[in-house]
C-alpha cells in the first residue's frame, strides 16, 4: 500500500505544527532558524526540520525503509496545503473562533509541558512482594474469596393481599421463634407466605439482603427485608467459606492493578514539588 495514504492525516498534523510553533516564537530551544528554509507561504517560512518531524511523526520506520525519492516532496506538499488553509482560515475566522483555537493550542502546550515534567521528576516505586501479599489479604473477595450460604426463606409477596400482609408484620416475631419452617409451611399457604429453601454465593445476594444477611450466625434470623413490596425474612443455616485463588495465580494481576497506583503518588509527589516551587496568587477565595 502506498505510503502516501497517510498525507491525509498529516495536512492536519501540519496545520496543528503551524499553530504550535506560532505560540513559541522565542522558545530558546528551538533550531528552526538555524533550518534550511525550503519555501514561504503568505510569509511564513516552512524548513527542513518541518518536513522532518512530519515524516518521522507520521510514518514509521518499516514504512520509511520502503520510502522512495517522492515522499519527501509529497510531504512538503502537504505542509503547504494546510500552511495555506491556515492562512486562509485565519482571514475567515471570527475574533471568538481564533481565541477558542488559541485556547486548544496552549492547553496543548501545557500538557506537553506537564507530560516532560513528570518524565523528569517521576520515579514510580517497583510493586514489591510485601505490597503484593498486603492487597491480597485485604481483598480476598477480588480474587474468589466467598461463603456459600444455605438459607431458609419466608416471602410475602409484593402481590399478596394488604391483609396478609399486616398480619405478616404483626406476627414476624413469632414466626422467627419456629425451628421448622418447612414443617409450618403449610399453615402459612393461606396467609400467602411462602417457604423455599436457597444456596447462594454471599457475593450474589440481592442487594438488600446483602446488606444484613452476610453479618448473621448460623441459626440466626434477619430481620424484615422490603424489596419493591415484597417482604422477606432470612435464617441462615449453613455457611461453608470458599478460599481466594492461591496468591502465586494471581500475583501478576495484582502487581498490574498495583503499578497504576505507585505512578498516581509519584505524580502527586511531583505535582505538589512544583506548586511549592511556584510564586502563586489566589485572586479569588480558595
Amino acid at each position: 500500500m502506498s505510503l502516501f495514504k497517510h498525507l491525509g492525516p498529516l495536512l492536519i498534523a501540519g496545520t496543528v505544527l503551524c499553530a504550535c510553533s506560532e505560540q513559541l516564537p522565542s522558545d530558546p530551544v528551538s533550531n528552526q532558524s538555524q533550518s534550511p528554509v525550503l519555501v514561504m507561504v503568505n510569509g511564513e517560512a516552512i524548513t527542513e526540520n518541518d518536513v522532518e518531524f512530519a515524516i518521522q511523526k507520521t510514518f514509521s520506520e518499516a514504512e520509511l525503509m520502503l520510502a522512495d525519492e517522492g515522499l519527501r516532496k509529497k510531504v512538503l506538499e502537504s505542509l503547504v496545503a494546510s500552511r495555506a488553509m491556515r492562512h486562509a482560515a485565519s482571514l475567515e475566522l471570527t475574533l471568538d473562533e481564533r481565541e477558542r483555537i488559541a485556547q486548544r493550542v496552549a492547553s496543548y502546550e501545557e500538557e506537553l509541558y506537564v507530560r516532560e515534567y513528570l518524565r523528569m521528576h517521576t520515579t514510580p516505586q517497583p510493586v514489591t512482594t510485601a505490597m503484593v501479599e498486603a492487597y491480597y489479604n485485604k481483598h480476598p473477595e477480588y480474587f474468589g474469596a466467598d461463603d456459600v450460604l444455605e438459607l431458609s426463606v419466608l416471602t410475602m409477596s409484593a402481590d399478596a393481599d394488604e391483609a396478609n400482609k399486616q398480619w405478616f408484620l404483626q406476627h414476624v416475631g413469632k414466626l422467627k421463634k419456629v425451628d421448622d419452617w418447612a414443617e409450618q409451611a403449610a399453615q402459612w399457604q393461606s396467609k400467602q407466605l411462602t417457604f423455599s429453601r436457597q444456596r447462594v454465593e454471599q457475593s450474589k445476594l440481592p442487594p438488600k439482603l446483602k446488606a444484613s444477611v452476610p453479618a448473621l450466625a448460623i441459626g440466626s434470623v434477619s430481620s424484615v427485608v422490603v424489596d419493591n413490596g415484597q417482604m422477606q425474612v432470612v435464617k441462615v443455616t449453613e455457611r461453608q467459606s470458599i478460599p481466594p485463588k492461591p496468591l502465586a495465580e494471581v500475583s501478576a494481576e495484582i502487581r498490574k492493578r498495583l503499578a497504576p497506583v505507585n505512578v498516581k503518588r509519584a505524580v502527586k509527589t511531583a505535582s505538589e514539588k512544583a506548586v511549592e516551587t511556584a510564586v502563586i496568587e489566589w485572586i479569588t477565595p480558595r
